[in-house]
């Protein structure tokens, strides 16, 4: 490939990467998210649009990562609950999708201050 073509691929990809940073790293996970979720994904952003465009836990409308957005989901039945964010997805994580743990860290929080 000659350098003119090359500058022109390239400045293509510039501008695609300026419309959604998350297109190239998505692009690569359609089939995951099929795969590990049984979903597509036009209907992991038809979810995220039915939330609004925001993280069904905190709200926000511009993930905080380059991750972007993650599919929740229900470890034991593996069940899709919703659109989050890395942090809030993350958080679920590390509280093992325990409601009471959650309780807890509330409580404490609350005797915190």
């Amino acid at each position: 490939m000659d350098q003119a073509k090359r500058d022109h691929k390239n400045a293509l990809a510039r501008a695609r990467y300026a419309i959604n940073p998350h297109a190239r790293r998505e692009g690569n996970r359609r089939s995951f998210i099929k795969t590990r979720y049984g979903i597509t994904h036009d209907e992991k952003y038809a979810l995220l649009a039915a939330q609004g465009g925001k993280c069904a836990i905190c709200g926000t409308d511009d993930p905080p990562t380059k991750s972007g957005w993650h599919v929740d989901h229900c470890h034991s039945t593996n069940t899709v609950r919703g659109i989050l964010c890395q942090h809030c997805n993350n958080m679920l994580g590390m509280a093992k999708d325990r409601p009471e743990i959650f309780e807890r860290a509330i409580a404490y929080l609350k005797g915190s201050f």
